[in-house]
């Protein structure tokens, strides 16, 4: 049985990569606003994970549960160590190749 997400995120993630990749001269805040927007994103998958973890309790989920924990941690501290505007900008597009890669293995999970 497919399990249906409350979030997904794959389409604001490809507008956030899109506007990354075509804009070239945004400002620290706008770069500011997509990390916090992809911080979000990272904590509701978390939060969502926990939840489907506590009542179905399978591998699949506990391994994604840990892959996500992992890297939203590494995230914040790697986003707020750059310096350059393209330092962040490369930060922000790398963690939304990983945001995607986590929206495919959550519509491949198997819950019964």
């Amino acid at each position: 049985m497919a399990y249906s997400f409350k979030y997904g995120f794959r389409e604001n993630l490809l507008l956030q990569k899109e506007v990354l990749k075509s804009e070239k001269n945004l400002q620290e805040y706008e770069l500011e606003n997509i990390f916090y927007e992809l911080e979000k994103f990272f904590n509701l998958n978390f939060l969502e994970l926990e939840e489907i973890k506590d009542e179905y309790y399978t591998g699949d989920v506990i391994e994604l549960l840990s892959k996500v924990k992992s890297r939203k941690i590494y995230f914040s501290q790697e986003y707020t160590r750059y310096n350059t505007l393209e330092e962040k900008r490369n930060c922000l597009l790398d963690n939304i190749k990983i945001l995607l890669e986590i929206e495919d293995e959550k519509d491949s999970l198997t819950i019964e």
